[in-house]
Formats: C-alpha cells, structure tokens, sequence
C-alpha cells in the first residue's frame, strides 16, 4: 500500500511541479477561510462579554441548549466558508481537468469554470454547510455533557464521526461532477455515491496513503523546529526560539496548501478515470492506484 501511496504522491507531485499555479486555489482558500473565523470568533467573543450564557450556547451548545440566534450565527459562518472552500475547489478542479486533458491551464481558466457552476456550487455550499453544522453540533453537545449520561456522550461523538466520515466518502467526486457535467447538487451526489458502490472502495488508499505521508512530513518539520526552538531556548536565544516557532508555522502551512492541491489532483484524476475509463497520461505512472480505485465488483 505504502509503495503504491508514494508513486502516486510523486505522480501528483509532478503534476504540481509543472504547474504551480495550482496551489495558488487552497491558499487563496485557507487565507480566507481563516480571515472569515477570525472574525467569526471575535464576535463570539463580544457577545460572551455581553451575554455569556448565549455565548456558551452559540459555541458549544452548553447543556444541549442551542439559541436560534447561535445557530443562525454558526449556519452563516458554516455556509461562507463551505462556499469559499467549494468555490476554490471547483476552480482547481477545472483547472486540473484541463491540465489532464492536454491543456495548459492558467488562474483565469479555473475561477472561469467555477464561476459558470456558481449558484450550483452555492447549492452544494447550503447542503456542506447544514451536514456540517448538524455533526460539530452532535459532536459539541456530548463534549458538553457534564454530569449526563457518559456512555451516551461517547456513542454520539463515534456517530458524529462515523457520520462524517460517511458523508466526506459519499460526497468525494460531487464537485468535479458538477464543474465538469454541470449536475446540481443532489444528482451529483447520487452520481458520486453509485461510483462508490461500483467499488471495493480503493479510492480510499489513494487519500489516506497520501493523508499518511503528509502527516508523517508534518511530524518531520515539527520535530526539527521543535528541536531548535527548544536548542535556542536552552541557551538563551530568544529571538532564534521565536523564530523557530514563525518558520514552523510557515512550513506546515504551506505542507497544508500542497496536501490540499495534491488531493484535488487526485480527486479529479479519479473521476476522470470514472467518467472515460482511460487513465490520464500525467497520471500513469500511478494508473494502478487510479484503476483500482473503480475496480467493478464481482456479481
């Protein structure tokens, strides 16, 4: 598996390489996304300074207690971030089609296919944003539970998370689908859910083998500025601990907009496959990676 996971992080990884433009989507995304839950939990602490009862129960649903005005706050803070993230998706998306497809794709191409798919993608926003809320709001309330039932709090957080994974798996081919075939939402998830069942599911090698590989570089560029702040700390030298901690952050930053563009090369790749049954050129060095992914079941 290992072995497999790696050619097609190479594979992907040159792909990147000739055009990095592509990461340029998942920044945009993580600055703004960012951006937007800052200013997201500014306001909930203004109003924990005002009210904090209904501060409580805006950000963790304090008791089980939801205000309709928290959950009217997090719906919105849900849904603009759902539709920047889908919106950044879909433009690499379809800059990544026309990559596979022989084509050289520029910035303009990729925003131009996502804005031809706008209010789609919006729609798929409304259905990512209210699926996300219902699982951090089931996950939030057993976290929350003091003094209930405590076996009752650990069954809803496994649910919340075998919810999500659920839904992440069943909706993994939904926004090429619909930058691609132009399908509204709940047919492109349908469509997303039937190559899944067509499937023994080894698509799900390809993203956690690359998953496994960025988190293991992670744990590597923790471990080597963890070593420095603390060599630096421990002779005194504040300035190169401090700057220690700033390049950590940059690293893993730019470690989390390569794993984001590398998966959305992988996730187009798949469907690619899925929509022609021919593996793109790019992508064959890892074709059995891609293949395997929409083997058909035996009868």
């Amino acid at each position: 598996m290992f072995e497999r996971s790696w050619r097609l992080f190479k594979t992907t990884w040159s792909i990147l390489r000739s055009d990095k433009d592509l990461t340029t989507f998942p920044a945009i995304a993580g600055v703004v996304v960012l951006a937007i839950s800052l200013l997201y939990f500014g306001v909930l602490f203004v109003i924990a300074l005002a009210n904090p009862t209904l501060g409580r129960q805006i950000q963790t649903g304090d008791q089980g207690v939801w205000s309709i005005g928290g959950i009217a706050i997090m719906f919105v803070y849900y849904l603009i971030t759902s539709m920047v993230t889908n919106y950044l998706t879909g433009a690499l998306t379809g800059a990544v089609l026309i990559r596979l497809r022989g084509g050289d794709p520029t910035l303009q191409d990729g925003f131009k296919a996502a804005n031809a798919r706008l209010s789609k993608l919006f729609q798929w926003s409304i259905i990512t944003a209210t699926v996300g809320m219902v699982i951090n709001m089931i996950r939030n309330s057993a976290r929350n539970n003091r003094g209930g039932n405590i076996v009752g709090s650990i069954l809803a957080s496994i649910l919340a998370g075998m919810a999500e994974f659920a839904w992440n798996v069943a909706s993994f081919l939904v926004v090429p689908i619909i930058i691609d075939e132009g399908e509204a939402p709940i047919p492109a998830l349908k469509k997303s859910v039937a190559s899944l069942k067509r499937t023994f599911g080894e698509q799900l090698i390809g993203g956690a083998g690359m998953s496994l590989i960025t988190f293991l570089m992670g744990v590597g560029i923790t471990i080597i500025f963890g070593a420095l702040t603390a060599l630096f700390g421990g002779i005194g030298f504040a300035f190169g601990a401090i700057a220690s901690i700033i390049l950590w952050v940059i690293a893993i930053a730019i470690l989390v907009v390569i794993a984001s563009a590398l998966g959305g090369i992988f996730r187009t790749a798949v469907y690619e496959y899925a929509k022609t049954g021919q593996v793109p050129q790019s992508m064959a060095p890892a074709s059995e990676m891609i293949v395997g992914a929409f083997k058909v079941k035996n009868a």
